[in-house]
């Protein structure tokens, strides 16, 4: 059974890939949505191929109804987060940015305008602000 640790062991892998739009390839290319479907993916969860097929469809203004059906499919809705799930941002005012909750107040991710690539970094009050859910991979759930 994967566990939260593995989640955060696999999405560090994946710190310094560079930002591309629509892409989930480690040390090639993501996006935060490639950046979430790349660990399902290499970790061979079950949501990986609802995942890729409910989110890959997206430009540069995702579609905040798609992405949260996108979500429902794949993962429970949690008060908490601990290390290995999955966090819905906003950036700005929209509800689109997806991030790897490390523990400890801290998430990995990417986005575009921003690092340019995977990071490590504290929440902080902005990042916490702009938390707008947490989630769990239903696989994790059950």
């Amino acid at each position: 059974m994967i566990t939260g640790t593995d989640i955060v062991r696999e999405a560090r892998s994946w710190i310094g890939t560079p930002f591309r739009w629509q892409a989930s390839v480690r040390g090639v290319g993501c996006d935060c949505k490639g950046l979430v479907y790349g660990v399902a993916r290499e970790l061979q969860m079950p949501e990986a191929c609802s995942l890729h097929a409910r989110m890959a469809d997206y430009r540069t203004v995702v579609d905040e109804k798609l992405l949260r059906q996108g979500i429902e499919a794949n993962f429970v809705q949690i008060e908490t987060p601990e290390a290995g799930d999955v966090l819905l941002l906003r950036l700005g005012r929209r509800v689109q940015h997806l991030a790897i909750y490390s523990g400890f107040g801290h998430m990995i991710h990417t986005y575009s305008g921003g690092p340019d690539r995977v990071v490590e970094s504290e929440m902080g009050r902005a990042w916490g602000n702009a938390l707008d859910s947490a989630w769990r991979w239903k696989s994790m759930a059950a």
